[in-house]
C-alpha cells in the first residue's frame, strides 16, 4: 500500500463540493473536521488552485464533469511541503485519498507523484506485467 510522501500537493489545491457556508450550516457542529476547514482552509480561484498546483490541468476536467460546483480551497496550516498539524490532523486530512474505500479504487490524486499512486495500480497490466500487493507473512 501507497503511503504519503509529504510533497505537500494535497493541500495546495484542495477540490471540496461545499461551500464554506454550506460547511458550517450542514455539517456536524461537534466535528473536528467542520472546526478546521472552518478555522485553516481559505477559498481560490481555479486560477490560483492551477498554479499552486499545476498537475491539476491534467485531470481538472475529469473531475469538474458532474453538475455540482466545485469550490477550490488551499490550508494556512501547510508551510511549504510540511503539514504543521500532521500527526494530529483530522480525518478529512487523514482520510485522503481513499476516505475509506478500498485502495485502488480509480481516486482522484492531487500529485503525478503521489506515494498512493501505487495504489492505483494494484491489478493492472503494466506492459506484460500483472501488479500485484505483496502480503506480508509474520
Amino acid at each position: 500500500m501507497g503511503e504519503c510522501r509529504q510533497c505537500g500537493m494535497c493541500c495546495r489545491a484542495i477540490a471540496m463540493l461545499f461551500s464554506k457556508k454550506a460547511i458550517e450550516e450542514r455539517w456536524d457542529k461537534d466535528s473536528a473536521n467542520r472546526d478546521f476547514v472552518l478555522a485553516h482552509w481559505f477559498r481560490i480561484s481555479k486560477a490560483q488552485a492551477l498554479r499552486n498546483n499545476p498537475h491539476l490541468k491534467s485531470v481538472m476536467a475529469e473531475y469538474e464533469e458532474g453538475k455540482e460546483r466545485v469550490y477550490w480551497y488551499a490550508c494556512d496550516m501547510q508551510v511549504g511541503n510540511r503539514c504543521l498539524v500532521h500527526k494530529e490532523r483530522p480525518s478529512i486530512c487523514e482520510g485522503y485519498p481513499w476516505y475509506g474505500n478500498e485502495p485502488g479504487k480509480e481516486q482522484f490524486l492531487y500529485g503525478e507523484n503521489c506515494g498512493y499512486k501505487i495504489d492505483q495500480l494494484f491489478g493492472k497490466k503494466v506492459g506484460n506485467v500483472r501488479i500485484k500487493k505483496i502480503s506480508k507473512t509474520a
